[in-house]
């Protein structure tokens, strides 16, 4: 045998085994188509119930592009509204940003408007604290004005007080000025011989004691008493007390010293005095 024909041989065999293989094959996926499509569960079944679920499906895809529409019309009708809403949003948007950019300048405006009052108040509080320390400085000086006014017009109304008694004086003096001219005129006496050295003939009281030694008495220079005059103490009841040497004269009082030598009694306040004795 040649090599062709063994070829040959070996290829008829391995036909053999793939159409055995097919025949097999075939005969266990053989299946009845009939009863596939007619018979209970069959493709034919299956058929119908996939037209039946189609239809159904399509009354539900009808009735959902319906509502679908109903949906995207009220959608259209939100969605118009919506913008309406929108476009007034932006208009009172807007409308709110210029009164923000109002409110914004007028908030500058009145932080200016705070900061120069702020600047004035501290002005004025400078310019006030500088008339408080003014008026402060006015009632100190007012009230020394005031302190010196009453003064003066304490003085005045003791000038005046002293005046009315100087000028009440000088009317008795001048009385007795003239009863004395008269006195002098019928006696023959000169007004114009000298008397220095000789006491005048007044008399008064003692309205002080000073201390052991000094005494005041209510006549004085006024009266004609001088420096060196001598007065005679005496009590109301005619009791002599002593004798006292002027020592300094004052216009409505004077200031004696008792002479140990004469002093006859305590010299007390309310006693006597005159330069010569009846």
């Amino acid at each position: 045998m040649s090599l062709i024909g063994k070829i040959l041989v070996i290829l008829i065999f391995v036909m053999s085994i793939v159409f055995m293989a097919f025949s097999v094959s075939v005969y266990t996926t053989h299946r009845n188509w009939k009863e596939e499509v007619t018979g209970t569960g069959g493709l034919q079944e299956r058929l119908q119930g996939a037209r039946n679920t189609n239809s159904q499906l399509t009354k539900e895809v009808v009735g959902t592009q319906k509502s679908l529409a109903l949906e995207k019309a009220a959608r259209r009708e939100a969605v118009a509204v919506l913008e309406n809403r929108n476009q007034t949003y932006q208009k009172e948007l807007i409308t709110k940003e210029d009164q923000f950019a109002k409110l914004q300048a007028d908030h500058r405006e009145a932080i200016q408007t705070v900061e120069n009052a702020e600047a004035n108040m501290k002005r004025l509080k400078e310019e006030v604290d500088k008339l408080r320390e003014e008026i402060r400085v006015s009632q100190r000086d007012r009230d020394s004005q005031f302190a010196k006014v009453q003064k003066l017009t304490d003085q005045l109304q003791q000038g005046k007080g002293e005046l009315r008694r100087l000028t009440a004086r000088s009317e008795e003096l001048t009385v007795r000025i003239g009863r004395l001219k008269l006195v002098a005129d019928v006696h023959g006496l000169d007004p114009n011989a000298p008397v220095d050295g000789s006491s005048p003939n007044v008399d008064g009281i003692v309205t002080a004691i000073r201390d052991k030694n000094l005494i005041e008495v209510s006549i004085g220079r006024d009266d004609g008493l001088k420096k060196g005059h001598t007065l005679e103490v005496y009590r109301r009841s005619g009791s002599y007390l002593g004798r006292v040497v002027v020592i300094e004269a004052n216009p409505d009082r004077a200031v004696a010293r008792i002479v140990p030598e004469f002093r006859q009694g305590l010299i007390r306040k309310g006693d006597r005095v005159a330069t010569k004795l009846i």
